[in-house]
């Protein structure tokens, strides 16, 4: 693998980080405080950083068993949870992140955020470009869900709260 497959390999990942990050940073004050239907009761917008900053160290935490030796289910079976070891279920994991977080200020929140993607990103780079990206050529769903889809999947879902919310106005 060269330097080069491995950065293409990562773009996906650094594409969709930057994507959301941009998203979040043109949010107002208000807008972060907005309600988010698809997470639990009494979520806000901003309850999302956190939310996939989780999920990213998740994904990191995989990334460094796999590197260390530990072998994933086929694809279709991996379920990051068991595979990183946690019992809980997934409402259980996205309760704990909300309850931890929702006190903290945004900043703390993008920072965390921040840091999470990085620790992913630093944890793909230490393995081979064949453990992160499939013989189709996509990225294997274990990084790809947490690492780029989940991204995708909740700026959507604020977008179209916040359409919804402008045209009740």
């Amino acid at each position: 693998m060269t330097n080069d497959e491995l950065q293409r390999g990562i773009a996906e990942f650094e594409t969709a980080h930057a994507e959301l990050e941009a998203f979040f940073r043109e949010l107002s004050d208000a807008q972060l405080d907005g309600p988010v239907w698809d997470e639990g009761i009494g979520w806000r917008v901003r309850d999302l950083l956190p939310h996939i900053a989780r999920w990213q160290r998740m994904a990191a935490q995989a990334a460094r068993l796999i590197a260390g030796g530990k072998e994933p289910l086929p694809e279709g079976q991996m379920l990051l949870l068991t595979f990183v070891g946690i019992t809980q279920s997934v409402d259980d994991v996205n309760n704990e992140t909300y309850q931890r977080w929702r006190e903290r200020p945004v900043a703390d929140r993008v920072v965390e955020l921040h840091e999470a993607h990085a620790e992913l990103v630093a944890a793909l780079r230490a393995l081979p470009l064949d453990r992160i990206i499939g013989p189709d050529g996509r990225p294997y769903r274990y990084f790809w869900q947490p690492g780029i889809n989940h991204l995708r999947q909740h700026r959507e879902h604020v977008a179209t709260a916040l359409a919804k919310k402008g045209a009740s106005t």
